[in-house]
């Protein structure tokens, strides 16, 4: 028999001299009494001992280590056995408040967290036998979220600017872009499905400020700071040279309505005079600003410019090829081979693809028409009067009228068989041909005189073909092409641009 508490109460009777007594407390004496019995009856004496129970060991965390975002903390727990195995941890975010369901592993991630708030971490253990540790606390503080940021670039024509994102990534995957040309108050967006960075406003006026803002949405819908830029759109040539008039012949343009005196008449602006600053230089990414020209004038809209003679092919031609050639447009190798051949491809593949087919008026004057004065070399040239006969190409040459209104209008009476006074751009060194043929032989054309014993300098003459010229070609260009530097002057043409 087996007793714990001095023989007060005694365990049932056993044959075995062995007996454990459960459930007892820790670091507790207890008095322990045993005795035994014979088969008539009899007990023994009873043997006491005084016996104390060893202190029992609770687990117990020691380190915790944690990992965050801005709303998530992940918390790694690190614990010591104490008598007996551990079992289950614990996880609080409330200061113990509420705790996480008791779970095998050492590692808990809260998530839903609300970002840079600070949350009161606890960490406890539990062993086999129920006992719990002391809870270990820290304090951790969520992240601030990341937002996404964005940079930009601009290209722009005098019709469109095109904008080159750079988005970079926060807490969230960049989603969509989004630009607004106009300062904020209307956006347009690149999704996520397009997840282009790259967008483009056409339609745009020439010469014009915008307020461009850019910005980027991420996968949590929150959004980068608007990057802004002020970028104005380049100035059209048409435009250019339209805003250069404010009365007539004030910067070297005449506007020519019907009210005009003398004038074509034709709502065309005309440079006139002896030096206007009409130059332009044709641009190339590649090939830089090399060939030059000069701006005859504004026709509806459109541009139309004579390319420098000192960017040309040689320095005189025949009409035909040889000295005997015909003046019929079609049949012209100067036209075929020169004009539409070597000066195209002089001026490169990106311009040649943007000049346009232009109609060129090639019937031709009468001696009269064409060496009287400008209103009636135009009207019989290209006005009311005119020959139909037209040739389709993309250059072609100076047409006898032009010439005439290259000079200022004190000029317009003269007949231009007498224009060796008239202060005009276009004289040159030598006797140069203009696209006009004499319309009663096949071998005659008009061209612009060089001083000699017969001429001045800059009259208009009759020619023959079989005499090597001087020649300046002559092209259209659409009123979308854009300046992008320049005053004008020949040391600082306008650098014109392809669109």
């Amino acid at each position: 028999y087996f007793s714990k508490d001095d023989g007060a109460t005694w365990s049932e009777a056993q044959t075995s001299g062995e007996y454990t007594f459960t459930n007892l407390m820790d670091t507790t004496t207890y008095k322990i009494k045993v005795k035994v019995s014979d088969t008539e009856g009899y007990y023994s004496l009873e043997y006491a001992k005084t016996i104390a129970t060893s202190t029992y060991i609770n687990p117990s965390i020691t380190t915790v280590t944690n990992t965050k975002n801005y709303n998530s903390i992940t918390l790694t727990a690190t614990a010591s056995k104490g008598t007996n195995n551990i079992s289950k941890y614990y996880f609080s975010k409330d200061n113990g408040s509420t705790w996480s369901e008791g779970q095998t592993s050492n590692e808990y991630t809260f998530t839903g967290l609300n970002e840079n708030t600070e949350y009161n971490i606890k960490v406890k253990v539990e062993d086999t036998n129920g006992r719990m540790s002391n809870p270990y606390s820290l304090d951790v503080t969520t992240n601030t979220y990341r937002v996404p940021s964005v940079s930009a670039t601009t290209t722009k024509t005098g019709s469109s600017i095109t904008i080159s994102s750079t988005g970079t990534a926060g807490d969230g995957n960049i989603a969509k872009y989004m630009y607004s040309k106009d300062g904020g108050s209307n956006w347009v967006t690149n999704s996520s499905a397009e997840m282009s960075n790259s967008y483009t406003f056409s339609g745009l006026t020439s010469g014009t400020s915008y307020n461009i803002k850019i910005k980027v949405v991420d996968s949590n819908n929150r959004e980068s700071s608007v990057y802004s830029l002020s970028v104005t759109t380049n100035t059209t040539l048409v435009t250019k040279v339209k805003s250069l008039y404010t009365s007539q012949g004030s910067n070297g343009i005449y506007y020519h309505t019907t009210s005009l005196a003398n004038s074509a008449g034709d709502n065309s602006y005309r440079f006139a005079g002896e030096n206007p600053n009409n130059y332009v230089c044709f641009y190339t990414s590649s090939g830089g600003c090399s060939i030059q020209g000069r701006i005859i004038g504004v026709f509806g809209n459109q541009v139309k410019l004579r390319i420098e003679r000192s960017m040309t092919i040689g320095i005189s031609v025949y009409w035909s090829g040889t000295a005997k050639g015909s003046n019929i447009w079609s049949e012209s190798t100067l036209n075929k081979e020169t004009l539409n051949g070597k000066i195209l491809d002089l001026l490169g593949d990106s311009w040649k693809n943007v000049i346009p087919i232009n109609t060129w008026y090639v019937g031709g004057l009468t001696r009269e028409n064409g060496l009287g004065t400008p209103k009636n070399a135009y009207n019989y040239e290209l006005g009311s009067n005119k020959n139909n006969t037209t040739y389709q190409a993309k250059v072609g040459m100076v047409y006898v009228s032009e010439y005439a209104y290259s000079a200022t209008s004190s000029h317009w009476t003269k007949n231009l068989s007498d224009y060796g006074s008239a202060d005009s751009w276009m004289k040159a060194s030598d006797t140069v041909t203009l696209l006009t043929r004499l319309s009663t032989d096949n071998q005659s054309i008009f061209a612009i005189s060089k001083l000699d014993p017969d001429y001045a300098k800059g009259d208009l003459k009759v020619e023959t073909t079989s005499v090597s010229l001087g020649f300046s070609p002559t092209i259209v260009l659409p009123s979308t092409i854009s300046i992008i530097e320049g005053e004008g002057t020949k040391t600082s043409p306008y650098k014109i641009n392809v669109e």
